[in-house]
């Protein structure tokens, strides 16, 4: 139906992923840059996390903007924590740009903020 279509546009915009330049002097590894949607939810969550571990696999640090993020549910959370935990196993930084009041609180609600990194330096 059409409504189903558009969920499901809407769902894979949700978030991208690209790959940086490196600075000059650097080691020549690229960050990665997730960038997230408006709407994080159960209905999405499946492409979240097939495009979390595709990033995850790239074995480098990341930067998530979450600057959109207008809804967040456990289920996108625990995604997300998953990342996180992966990236961090694998010696590589977590760094949020502008997470939104919306993603911080629902992580705060669950007690996820400070697993996810979102209280500390890394989060601006």
């Amino acid at each position: 139906t059409y409504a189903n279509d558009r969920h499901h546009a809407l769902q894979e915009n949700m978030m991208t992923t690209s790959k940086e330049k490196p600075a000059k002097g650097t080691t020549g590894i690229r960050p990665s840059r997730v960038v997230l949607g408006e709407v994080l939810d159960i209905d999405g969550v499946v492409r979240l996390h097939r495009r979390l571990l595709k990033c995850a696999d790239r074995k480098n640090c990341v930067t998530i903007n979450a600057a959109k993020v207008s809804r967040a549910d456990t289920a996108s959370l625990q995604a997300l924590l998953a990342f996180v935990e992966r990236i961090c196993a694998d010696g590589n930084r977590i760094s949020w740009q502008s997470p939104s009041d919306a993603l911080v609180r629902s992580a705060r609600m669950i007690g996820l903020d400070a697993r996810l990194g979102l209280t500390g330096p890394d989060c601006t």
